[in-house]
């Protein structure tokens, strides 16, 4: 028998591209262990990389496989450029890019200019196009790389048809908690951003689905506990609010090899674990989500400019 508080859970993987159909695959058997269906956000125009996702006929079969086992998959980005579309979300990760520090402060008009909307609108259809022709889908839904965002990317994204996004954070908590060193005793305080909020809310049209966190983006076994435990206290406030939980992770993230080796999937096997057993989650796909949550968004909170010394 259903639980009546169960909530909707929608479990996103981030950063798959070229070359990575294994990966992909692998990601795909992880979740098949919990029969738990993902939204996987693959980027089409890799940076550096000879191929898009279309010239990568093992990638395209791979998408048709996890799309088979109930899964689904949409495009990332274009590129996955820290200010592709506006500015990350959270300051710490120009942390990540020392050479997107540089430019920030260097390249600033060539930043505005790739920020002007013809810009913008061109490098959203090629994405667009791009996967497409990779899988013969037409994409719906949208999520940028690093968390950038801007008010310019919501309007393209309602003038070219998207009906929803995901790339906004109701917390930055899990974020942040994953950065900090192994020994560190000052992590910062459990929140949730009442500028984005835990419900969806409707954002020029587009329907925008906020991102609870990633409990292990390249953290250390030794945070397990807690960051389990942060994400039990944060998935009740869903619970509590009647909000979708969207849960985003990463290939690299899950693995974690610069700090601890697949702390992330042991974290992730507890967190899955204990959803199952709560009977409090309904796991689907973004746009199962979509269609759960298309005519009752809510507007957006409001953002007042806020004093800045």
């Amino acid at each position: 028998m259903a639980n009546r508080d169960a909530i909707a859970v929608a479990v996103t993987d981030d950063d798959i591209t070229v070359a990575q159909s294994e990966i992909l695959l692998k990601l795909q058997e992880f979740h098949d262990r919990f029969q738990i269906p993902v939204t996987y956000f693959i980027v089409p125009f890799p940076r550096g990389a000879p191929l898009s996702i279309s010239g990568d006929p093992a990638l395209c079969d791979a998408l048709r496989v996890v799309q088979e086992r109930g899964s689904e998959a949409c495009a990332h980005s274009y590129q996955h450029n820290l200010f592709e579309w506006g500015y990350p979300e959270i300051a710490g990760a120009m942390s990540f890019s020392p050479p997107a520090c540089e430019a920030f402060a260097d390249a600033r008009f060539a930043i505005e200019r790739y920020h002007q909307k013809d810009c913008m609108r061109e490098r959203l259809r090629r994405a667009r196009e791009e996967w497409h022709k990779a899988t013969g889908c037409v994409q719906k839904g949208f999520r940028s790389g690093w968390g950038s965002f801007s008010g310019t990317l919501y309007e393209l994204l309602s003038e070219e048809g998207f009906e929803w996004s995901s790339l906004r954070f109701a917390s930055r908590t899990s974020w942040l908690w994953c950065m900090e060193g192994q020994n560190s005793t000052s992590l910062c305080p459990d929140s949730i951003n009442p500028a984005v909020g835990l419900l969806p809310f409707r954002q020029n049209g587009v329907i925008e689905f906020p991102v609870l966190g990633d409990f292990g983006f390249h953290t250390y076994c030794s945070r397990r506990a807690q960051l389990v435990e942060l994400f039990k206290r944060q998935f009740m406030a869903c619970v509590q609010q009647g909000a979708p939980c969207v849960l985003c992770h990463h290939p690299h993230g899950l693995e974690a090899n610069d700090t601890d080796p697949n702390s992330g999937y042991d974290i992730y096997t507890e967190i899955f674990t204990w959803l199952k057993e709560s009977g409090l989650a309904r796991f689907v796909t973004m746009s199962a989500l979509y269609s759960e949550w298309k005519d009752k968004a809510q507007s957006p909170p409001e953002q007042p400019m806020p004093a800045m010394g």
